[in-house]
């Protein structure tokens, strides 16, 4: 996140790790101007971020990659960095990452 100078549309969650949200806290206030919380954490990213920056659950990666589109505007960048696992949606992360190109291309 700290290597952007446009804000952030930031698609959070999957399976969680025990995940500390406590370290990224910081660089989510200054860099992300929304997140997007999926998977089966999409609760617990909603609850810790809700009163930091603006937070939308989604149903889906297709359905996160939308809103991300429709929040975005010119200069925005929107940021698959789930910082969970993703075995509760895909396969792994390499299938994950694929579908996430596949949705955007197909945008």
């Amino acid at each position: 996140m700290q290597g952007f100078e446009s804000p952030i549309i930031l698609i959070l969650g999957g399976k969680d790790k025990g995940n500390d949200y406590n370290e990224i806290k910081e660089l989510v206030k200054k860099n992300v101007k929304h997140i997007i919380a999926i998977g089966e954490s999409k609760d617990k990213v909603v609850n810790f971020f809700k009163n930091i920056v603006k937070v939308t659950k989604a149903d889906s990666l297709d359905d996160a990659i939308y809103k991300a589109a429709g929040d975005a505007t010119k200069g925005d960048n929107v940021l698959l960095s789930p910082a969970c696992a993703s075995f509760d949606m895909f396969d792994n992360y390499e299938h994950r990452g694929r579908e996430f190109k596949r949705i955007v291309k197909a945008m």
